[in-house]
């Protein structure tokens, strides 16, 4: 049965990771706005011979953006001239994680959970087509997987600097962190914590620190969320003073960054209801739609002025009677993910001390998207992996087996 475990999951992700690379192959990059921006401040941070940022990056650029990623495409750049490389080694790491989320479920619930979750990830539309380009979901999706999936197995200490190292690609890491500590807590395993705690804390302060020997400033993690939260209470407010946003140009990255931090705060204090006001929201801007990734289909992605306005809801909407193929797509993969999103939520309510973890790792990143984030469709995907779980162990109430057994004994299944 074991043999015929490994077997099923590393023959699904395998063939998983070949369709990624024959939709690479065939529908080429893919240029979202931040990918463009990634690929810009590599090709500044080669130029000028050092790893971003640079000094002089961080003196005349607005904010310091996703160090860990933009470094990948530079490393990229600098070995071949080329980001092909780095899309197809983003194909393989896709292709991980599948067998990561499949692996993640086992140890939380079973075997035939986590087949279930390995077959709903690879058959959810919106798990394709992400390769195509150099944003920052995947390696850091990965990595936060792979933290898990070594803490789960008494690694803390690796899980905790694999967390880091996420962090340094994307601010967003600390979430799986404080979710996992809920989780080892309520098992009483308190050093796990402190263990994984430390290897991140000293990891970030290795990588802040080499910043620090090549610039003089300690940066170890993206400074983009104050200027974010500051814009978006800004633009959602009645009477916006967009004085705030505006900065000295003699002011360094950091210094903006700071700048901004007390801006926000001041706003967030003269406008507490009207701050409050705007978290509904965000809620809806970030879970109203999983479409982002279908943007690499679109026949006309290398000239469109605006690249998300097909697949917007929108448009969806305004073109529901004659929609594109892609649109089509796009429309059946919505029905898909609203059921996902039902299912995880009638597994949390049927079995919330089981999917601890899980409900755990969606509930904080969601409350940090609420108080310190905006809402964006894209901020929700790494949270998919665990929502999947949570479907894949949502199981018809009957009368027979009580409704908070859960698949330790792989007896779970899903709810239809």
């Amino acid at each position: 049965m074991q043999n015929r475990y490994r077997q099923i999951t590393w023959g699904v992700a395998a063939l998983f990771t070949m369709v990624q690379l024959l939709l690479l192959a065939h529908y080429g990059y893919t240029p979202y706005p931040d990918a463009e921006g990634y690929l810009l401040l590599a090709r500044q941070s080669l130029e000028q011979g050092s790893l971003y940022p640079t000094l002089q990056q961080i003196n005349h650029e607005p904010f310091i953006w996703n160090s860990g990623a933009i470094n990948l495409v530079a490393l990229s750049l600098w070995l071949t001239h080329s980001i092909t490389p780095l899309l197809v080694f983003y194909a393989l790491l896709k292709g991980a994680t599948a067998w990561l989320t499949a692996a993640v479920a086992r140890r939380l619930f079973g075997r035939r959970t986590a087949l279930l979750a390995l077959a709903l990830y690879v058959a959810y539309p919106a798990n394709y087509g992400e390769c195509t380009s150099v944003l920052s979901e995947i390696p850091f999706v990965f990595l936060a997987l792979l933290a898990l999936h070594q803490a789960l197995h008494g690694r803390s200490l690796t899980a905790g600097i694999l967390l880091a190292v996420a962090q340094w690609i994307r601010p967003f890491a600390l979430v799986f962190l404080l979710a996992w500590a809920v989780y080892a807590w309520t098992r009483r395993r308190r050093r796990a914590i402190l263990s994984m705690a430390l290897g991140y804390l000293v990891t970030l302060l290795l990588i802040g620190g080499s910043c620090r020997m090549r610039t003089g400033h300690f940066i170890c993690q993206a400074q983009t969320g104050w200027m974010a939260l500051l814009q978006y209470s800004l633009d959602h407010s009645p009477e916006p003073d967009y004085s705030l946003i505006q900065t000295p140009d003699d002011l360094n990255a950091p210094q903006r960054n700071d700048l901004w931090r007390r801006n926000t705060l001041q706003w967030m204090a003269e406008h507490p209801i009207g701050y409050l006001a705007q978290m509904p929201r965000k809620l809806i801007e970030t879970y109203i739609s999983d479409n982002v990734n279908f943007c690499a289909f679109l026949p006309d992605k290398a000239t469109s002025p605006y690249l998300y306005e097909p697949l917007s809801m929108r448009s969806l909407w305004r073109d529901l009677s004659h929609p594109t193929p892609v649109q089509a797509l796009a429309l059946f993969n919505l029905c898909v993910y609203a059921a996902l999103l039902l299912l995880f939520l009638v597994a949390v309510a049927q079995r919330r001390r089981r999917l601890l973890l899980p409900a755990a790792i969606v509930l904080f990143g969601t409350l940090m998207l609420l108080v310190a984030g905006h809402g964006e469709a894209r901020f929700h995907i790494p949270f998919m992996p665990f929502i999947i779980m949570g479907a894949a162990c949502c199981k018809r109430p009957s009368s027979s087996t009580p409704s908070h057994h859960c698949a330790d004994s792989d007896d779970s299944g899903l709810m239809f």
